[in-house]
């Protein structure tokens, strides 16, 4: 599946509120449908790129939070 970051050039909805909104419900999406094998997201320049970067960070730490693979 492939996801562009749609609406954020030409009509100008905040990038950082698009990658936010597009890996939270990416992530949740692939907890419960196993499934699907792969996601793109297809960014169209550097900015882009590095605001579904620091998005995809913030969902993966909020779904696996540091240091939890060490509790029981």
């Amino acid at each position: 599946m492939a996801f562009p970051s749609i609406s954020t050039g030409t009509y100008r909805f905040p990038v950082e509120r698009a990658a936010g909104i597009a890996l939270h419900e990416t992530v949740s999406t692939l907890g419960i449908n196993a499934d699907l094998q792969k996601v793109v997201f297809v960014c169209f320049d550097r900015r882009t790129y590095e605001c579904y970067r620091n998005a995809l960070t913030e969902e993966m730490n909020r779904a696996f939070p540091p240091g939890e693979e060490n509790r029981d």
